[in-house]
């Protein structure tokens, strides 16, 4: 198949890497920067770079950026992509992606649908990019017909380059589980961070610091979109978060050692279940 990948960043590199290397595919880039280009075209990450004939004759075109800026692809070349072209998205929001796309890109010709890779590293970029970023991970596709050969498509080609499992679900279901689990966490960890005692942690510190603030060297540039795409459930899991702190705060200020301990009981009990 030609497959296009649009965006030759750490996600959009290691799609490339990962099909070239686990796949027979042929493998299009696409990307703003002409370094990266051709920095991915002499390391053997793609076979060429796109033009508006590659487009046309693409089996499936993997749009990684940011959202607006990927929205904007998909509305701008809806009349390129061939009939039964798959084209997908890796963008951390969905109900966002699905808002912004235009008539044409739902008329029939070809296929739109969703798509979330759940990996990553601290660092961003076409040079953190990785070949075996997806070994183990799981890919969420958004769409109402799993069964569909679009859908299936895409599931083939994330079993091909590592994905172990492929979580299908509606765009606004993505966007409610992924404020918990992938949002709230970089809010945490940014708010922890920001303790004037932080610059003051070595030789106070060990791995439960490292872990609450991993996620703190953060892309301020696409966490702010992402973050204000998902406004509604990220602030939703705010309050959350902020209502069970003020619990454990009140147990503590009142020396409540019995209330402590059902709340921590509960906290290790749930953590063994997930």
């Amino acid at each position: 198949m030609n497959i296009i990948i649009v965006g030759l960043g750490l996600i959009g590199g290691s799609y490339a890497k990962a099909i070239k290397r686990y796949t027979d595919h042929h493998v299009i880039g696409i990307d703003a920067d002409e370094t990266v280009i051709k920095y991915a075209l002499s390391h053997g990450a793609i076979d060429k770079v796109a033009d508006d004939n590659d487009i046309k004759n693409a089996d499936i075109v993997i749009v990684s950026l940011y959202p607006k800026a990927a929205a904007d692809f998909i509305n701008n070349n809806a009349d390129l992509f061939k009939d039964g072209a798959v084209v997908t998205d890796s963008c951390g929001v969905k109900r966002a992606i699905y808002s912004q796309l235009s008539d044409k890109v739902f008329s029939g010709k070809f296929t739109f649908i969703g798509a979330h890779p759940m990996a990553g590293k601290e660092h961003s970029g076409f040079d953190y990019s990785d070949a075996d970023l997806y070994k183990g991970a799981s890919l969420i596709i958004t769409t109402d017909e799993p069964d569909s050969t679009a859908a299936k498509l895409l599931q083939n080609l994330a079993e091909q380059i590592g994905f172990t499992r492929c979580t299908v679900c509606t765009p606004e279901r993505h966007d409610k589980m992924i404020a918990f689990t992938s949002q709230l966490p970089h809010v945490l960890a940014c708010s922890y961070i920001s303790d004037p005692l932080a610059l003051s942690h070595k030789g106070f510190s060990a791995g439960s610091f490292l872990d609450v603030t991993r996620v703190a060297f953060i892309n301020d540039v696409m966490w702010s979109e992402l973050f204000i795409d998902n406004a509604d459930h990220l602030c939703d899991e705010i309050d959350e978060l902020i209502k069970n702190l003020s619990v454990f705060k009140a147990a503590i200020k009142n020396e409540d050692k019995q209330a402590l301990s059902r709340i921590m009981i509960k906290s290790r009990e749930l953590k063994e279940k997930t």
